[in-house]
């Protein structure tokens, strides 16, 4: 498997599903989780065929809870490693004309879980 980040949790995961599931390597999920997984896919439209290539494992929640703590919710998948721009990286890519650039911090904030957490993404917008 070529390097790949770890993303868990039923939201993130389905969304990283949404935006790059031919990305996705490997799909670990608690038998308890399984159907929910479908019944996501369904709902959002995801050809169970975008998943191709992903190999599905399914485990007991004390070896999810092992693998990825109790904040797992059951389900992580295993995707190709993202490229991240830095600023200046980003900006030397752009042509000699001069563009106007707004990077915004966005605050996300999941208070529903058993464990609240929280981080924040930056946008680059044109």
């Amino acid at each position: 498997m070529s390097q790949s980040i770890w993303i868990w949790g039923i939201h993130p995961v389905i969304s990283a599903i949404k935006k790059r599931a031919k990305q996705v390597q490997k799909i670990i999920v608690t038998e308890q989780c399984k159907q929910k997984l479908i019944d996501m896919l369904s709902t959002y439209n995801i050809p169970h065929t975008d998943l191709k290539q992903a190999r599905l494992e399914v485990v007991s929640s004390q070896k999810m809870d092992q693998l990825f703590g109790r904040n797992s919710q059951g389900i992580a998948i295993a995707i190709s490693q993202i490229h991240f721009w830095r600023l200046e990286e980003w900006i030397e890519t752009q042509p000699a004309k001069s563009t106007i650039i707004a990077l915004s911090l966005i605050h996300i904030s999941e208070p529903t879980r058993r464990t609240p957490i929280s981080y924040a993404v930056f946008c680059l917008k044109k």
